[in-house]
């Protein structure tokens, strides 16, 4: 489930905690490769595997020259177990997508801001440990179409979202020391 807030004029989406235990491809690998601490954040950097014999779907969106994961995001556990985002914030589903075929793997790179400017409630939220990321994917460009229009008609009619498309998780991370 993902809930609206509204910043400025964007639409920003921020992920719900997950409560139980989320749908997972495990032909589709989210692979931690490090994390540094930067003057005012955090890099995470990440590759997503395809280990199945079908491509997978992702959304992406472009930085620059460069092609990036638009949906990959960071979440933190609190204390109570709970997982909450710290970012990045993605606005409205990407126009374009790219396919994984099987076989191969994406890296890329997402700086958080710490502590996490836009938590659900209350003050700015320091990042710490632990960390994991996570990436939505789709069977095909069809199934990612439908989502994307369906998401756009609930925000343009104040509608209940659809359902999370299913996700691929990394282990738990921590940041490491400063040296």
């Amino acid at each position: 489930m993902r809930k609206f807030t509204i910043l400025g004029l964007s639409i920003i989406f921020v992920a719900e905690p997950a409560l139980a235990c989320e749908e997972e491809q495990k032909d589709l690998q989210l692979v931690i490769e490090r994390v540094v601490q930067v003057r005012r954040g955090v890099e995470v950097w990440a590759r997503v595997v395809t280990r199945g014999q079908v491509p997978v779907i992702l959304e992406k969106s472009a930085r620059g020259d460069a092609w990036v994961l638009h949906s990959l995001k960071v979440e933190q556990r609190e204390r109570a177990g709970r997982w909450i985002s710290v970012g990045p914030i993605g606005d409205q589903p990407p126009l374009s997508v790219m396919e994984l075929k099987p076989g191969q793997s994406l890296s890329t790179m997402v700086t958080l801001v710490d502590p996490y400017p836009f938590p659900k409630e209350g003050n700015p939220v320091p990042i710490r440990g632990p960390l994991r990321v996570k990436v939505p994917y789709f069977a095909s460009e069809k199934e990612w179409r439908a989502y994307r229009a369906a998401v756009i008609r609930a925000v343009r009619t104040q509608g209940k979202l659809p359902k999370d498309p299913p996700v691929a998780v990394s282990e738990p991370f921590e940041i490491p020391p400063n040296k």
